[in-house]
This record gives structure tokens, C-alpha cells and sequence, in this order.
């Protein structure tokens, strides 16, 4: 009954809104008003011979349109009537034409009839069409209510319709129930990836990850050992370890020779695409916040190279490596797989051993990719791959000796944006039992509220103040608080029933 009755309440929020953005699609015809006489006798007379539900000349009918300039079609429509009558070019030459003081008055009477109407729909509504928010600006307002600068929700709705080249324009912002389903899954995201997922403040750590240990990056050694133009290169230091490629020694000699360990790198000559696929996949976000990540790293030269078949192409020597010509920019990136890629920083790594910091926001499961921005991807050559960065004194490369993270950094606990929510309400661990049938997601702990039913009027009170950036009525709060109080007596969790509140109110008219 309970996800019935929610259903019919989403079900009219859609209703609402589409009413709201769509409203000259609906009833094209209700509400009309007769035509004035000096009107009606003038189409009757001038035009609808030609523009009748039957000739409909320009696939233009005039026979059976009203003068409900309320109805927006019907007001775009009369404009035109307007425009070609005063402009002399209806009714048309060979046609009977109007006197000179039928047309002007006419004119005079459609004209005021328009104006007026135009007149007070600026007052009501303003001067634009009241539109919704488009896929970025809701993503930034979501992010700024919840305190969570990091959020991704933009893609989880549709595009946004464009007019004159631009995703703002009301008119062509519209709704449909299958963009109401996307808000809703959206805003569900959103805020289950503020709320706390654990009682006590989880631990800053920190932790190196050596290049030389990565699963993606030791595949190379063995995917593109025939082609060295993509191969990844183990070196110590700028001394490459052909060792390594001959299986007489291990990739990495690991805790068992720190000093030794904190040398080795990983060189990477060409720029990532699919298949040439490395980052540090030891790592995995253990929570969406803020990181900090420390790349130790290097330029290199590879070579010199030897022509093969065409001198423009140039084969690295891999057993030869010395210190780099120049810096090289690389850039990081965040990785949610299947190769979903996200930019969050970059730096120029110099010839000598450097380690750069970024402060990025990551999401939960994420991972770090590295790309050597200016390197190629392999491009067709005469029956292989070739690198046209490299020249007969050798190729550039960047050598990747570790990350370091640091994180999640937390400026409080619970967050911010867990506290727009439940205010300062106490975490508990929930049983399996206690989760109940009805959780939306795989939460263990709870909001303990020794008044829940009092206390949820309360959070979404403030909620919504924050969400509309104004002092709100009880009676605006009593449109969405039933929500939350049928799932609290369906026997939900208090975090999960405010949520369901919560989400209504972010895809309710008012917020979008």
C-alpha cells in the first residue's frame, strides 16, 4: 500500500511539473473564446476560403482557430495572421483585397487583443518561460545542498534540449516522465552518497603504491613485448633491467630490499587509450571525499633508435635509457571502469626524480590513472605500430616510480551534507534484522531518533529552507512529510524514509 500510495504522489509531482513546462501542449483547444465579430467577419471573408480545415493552404487553418491567447499556439499563431496581414502579403495578389480602414482596424483590434494578452502574461509569469534547471545546474545545486563539490549526477539524466545553440532556454527545457525517473534516480544517488555509511570516523591513511607492483602495468611487459614502440620498460634508476624481459628476475624485488625498491620505475612511452591501459590498480577510493595523491615520477630518453623499413619511423632502443631532454606533462585521471574517465589533475614532470601532490575529490571505487598527455597512440604504420615522437637520439618516455594517498581527509564527521540531512542525530549499527525488507540500499547503520515522527518534521523543515534558499511554511512541509511518515510506519529505516521525503523534494517543481 505504502509504495502504492508513493507512486501516486511521484506520479503527480511528474504531473505537475509537465503541466507546468508543456502546458501549450496539452488541450489545444481548451478554454477557446468565440471570435469577436470585426474579427470574425474579416477571416471569414479574407481567408478562410484558402486556410480551412479542408484546402488548408500552407498548412494553415484559420476556420476553426479560437482567440484563447492563453493557449500559446493559439497566441504564436495570431502573431503570424498579424504580421502577414499588415505586411500586405494576405490575402494574397489575385485575391479580394480588404479596404484600407478594414484592414487598419483589423489590425487595430487583433493587435490590441495581443498586446494585452502579452501584457499579462509578463506579469504572471515574468518575461521568460519559467523553465527547469538543465543537467549542469542541477548537478552544481545538488552538490552545494549536500556540501559534496565531488558529486556526479549530470550524467544520469538526459541531454538537455537546445535552442539557438544554448541548454538554458525555457522553451526548450521540457518534461517527460522519463526524465522524471532519471531526477529521481539521481537524487537518490546523490544522497546516499552523503549519508555516513559507518559509526566512527574512518582513519586518514596513508599508503604508497609502487608502479612496478600494479597488475596493469606488469601486463604490458608481456602484451607488447614484439612491439616497443607501446611496450611499458622496467628500469632502476635511468639503467633499463632487460633482465626483467628475459624472466631472470622478478618485476620487483618488493619489502625485501627497500633501498633497491625505491628505484625501480616503470617507463611509459606512448599515450593510453583501449587496450594500452595502465594505472595504479591497487588502489580503490574506500570512501567518495577528498584525497590527496603524491606521484613520484621522471622524464626519460629511449634510444637512441634505429630506422626500420621508413627512416620517418624510429625504433627505441629499450636496453638503452638515460636522463630525459625535457619536462613532460602529465595528466591524472580518475577511473570508474568500464573505462569511465574523469580529469582531476595534471603536472610537468621534470628529468629529475620529483614528486608532485594534487588535491583532488574522488568517488567511491575509484582508481588513478596516469596518461603522458603529449605522448601518441599508436598509429598504423607499414604493418606495425610507430611512435612519431621519436628521432634517430631516441624516444621520450616518464617513469612512474609510485603514488601516495592520503585520504579521506575529513574536515568532520559525519560530513557536512550527512548533517543537512540528520542534523546532529547519532549513528547506531543496525542488525540484519533491523534493516528490514524496504531498505533502498546496503546500509548497516542507522539514525537513532528517540522521536522520529516529530524529529523528521523537523530535518525536513531545514532541509527544504536550505534546498530553496528561504524561510519555509509548515503547510509547504506538509506536502512531502506523509512521505516520510508512511515509510517510517511501513517499517523502514529513519534514514531511508527521510530520504524518501528528501527525494521528493529534490524533484519537485519548486527545487528544479
Amino acid at each position: 500500500m505504502f509504495i502504492l500510495v508513493r507512486y501516486r504522489v511521484l506520479c503527480m509531482m511528474a504531473l505537475a511539473i509537465v503541466l507546468l513546462t508543456q502546458c501549450s501542449t496539452l488541450c489545444f483547444n481548451a478554454g477557446a473564446a468565440e471570435l469577436p465579430d470585426d474579427l470574425a467577419n474579416f477571416t471569414a471573408q479574407y481567408c478562410v476560403d484558402c486556410h480551412n480545415a479542408e484546402t488548408r493552404e500552407g498548412n494553415f487553418e484559420l476556420s476553426s482557430l479560437s482567440l484563447d491567447l492563453d493557449n500559446r499556439d493559439h497566441f504564436k499563431t495570431w502573431v503570424s495572421v498579424f504580421d502577414r496581414v499588415s505586411k500586405g502579403e494576405m490575402p494574397p495578389e489575385g485575391e479580394t483585397q480588404p479596404e484600407d480602414n478594414e484592414r487598419q482596424g483589423f489590425e487595430r483590434n487583433l493587435s490590441q487583443s495581443l498586446t494585452t494578452a502579452q501584457r499579462e502574461r509578463i506579469a504572471a509569469e515574468g518575461r521568460s518561460t519559467q523553465r527547469r534547471l538543465n543537467r549542469f545546474e542541477y548537478e552544481n545545486t545538488v552538490r552545494d545542498l549536500l556540501h559534496a563539490p565531488w558529486l556526479q549526477v549530470k550524467e544520469l539524466l538526459p541531454e538537455d534540449g537546445e535552442a539557438f545553440h544554448f541548454n538554458k532556454v525555457g522553451d526548450a527545457l521540457d518534461m517527460s516522465h522519463v526524465q522524471m525517473a532519471r531526477y529521481l534516480e539521481a537524487a537518490e544517488y546523490a544522497l546516499h552518497q552523503v549519508i555516513a555509511k559507518q559509526v566512527k570516523r574512518p582513519e586518514t591513511e596513508t599508503t604508497r603504491y609502487y608502479a612496478r607492483e600494479q597488475v596493469s602495468f606488469i601486463r604490458n611487459i608481456v602484451k607488447y613485448k614484439s612491439e616497443p614502440e607501446r611496450i611499458v620498460i622496467p628500469i632502476l634508476g635511468y639503467q633499463s633491467q632487460p633482465e626483467i624481459f628475459a624472466k631472470k628476475a622478478p618485476v620487483s624485488v618488493g619489502e625485501s630490499d627497500p633501498v633497491k625498491r625505491e628505484l625501480e620505475a616503470f617507463v611509459e612511452i606512448a599515450s593510453q587509450y583501449e587496450s594500452y591501459e595502465m594505472d595504479f590498480d591497487k588502489f580503490k577510493a574506500p570512501t567518495a571525499g577528498r584525497y590527496k595523491l603524491r606521484f613520484k615520477t621522471y622524464s626519460v630518453q629511449v634510444g637512441p633508435t634505429k630506422p626500420e623499413r621508413d627512416e620517418r619511423w624510429w625504433i627505441p632502443d629499450l636496453e638503452d635509457v638515460s636522463i630525459g631532454r625535457r619536462t613532460e606533462p602529465v595528466s591524472i585521471y580518475a577511473e570508474t571502469p568500464p573505462r569511465q574517465l574523469r580529469l582531476v589533475g595534471k603536472f610537468d614532470t621534470p628529468p629529475e626524480p620529483t614528486v608532485h601532490e594534487l588535491e583532488v575529490w574522488l568517488l567511491e571505487g575509484e582508481s588513478i590513472r596516469p596518461d603522458c598527455s603529449r605522448f601518441y597512440r599508436a598509429r598504423q604504420g607499414a604493418g606495425r605500430f610507430r611512435n612519431p615522437n621519436a628521432t634517430p637520439e631516441g624516444a621520450p618516455g616518464v617513469a612512474y616510480q609510485w603514488m601516495e594517498v592520503e585520504g579521506p581527509i575529513l574536515e568532520s564527521w559525519p560530513s557536512a551534507g550527512h548533517r543537512t540531512l540528520f542534523g546532529d542525530l547519532p549513528l547506531i549499527e543496525l542488525t540484519a534484522g533491523e534493516i528490514g525488507a524496504f531498505s533502498s540500499v546496503a546500509n548497516t547503520i542507522d539514525v537513532k531518533s528517540e522521536a522520529p515522527y516529530s524529529d523528521s518534521e523537523r530535518l525536513l523543515k531545514l532541509f527544504m529552507a536550505a534546498a530553496s534558499r528561504r524561510p519555509v511554511q509548515d503547510v509547504e512541509v506538509q506536502r512531502f512529510l506523509p512521505l516520510a511518515h508512511q515509510s517510517l510506519k511501513a517499517g523502514r529505516t529513519f534514514i531511508d524514509s527521510m530520504c524518501v521525503a528528501y527525494k521528493a523534494v529534490l524533484c519537485s517543481a519548486e527545487f528544479i
